[in-house]
């Protein structure tokens, strides 16, 4: 299906919305990068609680990628030397 603009350019409308659709999917995962695929944190999920999955998290969104466990296991520690504790989900 074609689509021609006020030049008489004529526009290929599945290019055109793929085009579109890949601007909407990138501010999505901008704004949620907890669904965004490139940001892999299973290699920190095992053995671990959810409180690295959520450290991760927010590092990512913060543009650092590719946490290794022990830098994980460090901010861990640091909190937990200063007596913070994550809370169980209700």
């Amino acid at each position: 299906m074609f689509l021609y603009n006020s030049d008489g350019i004529k526009y290929n409308l599945y290019i055109f919305l793929f085009f579109i659709d890949e601007a909407l999917l990138r501010n999505l995962l901008k704004n949620n990068p907890d669904i965004n695929p490139e940001y892999n944190i299973t290699d920190i999920e095992g053995g671990m609680d959810n409180l690295s999955i959520d450290l991760s998290l927010v590092f990512s969104k913060h543009g650092v990628k590719d946490l290794d466990n022990n830098f994980v296991k460090d901010i861990i520690k640091v909190f937990e030397l200063n007596g913070y504790r994550k809370m169980l989900d209700n």
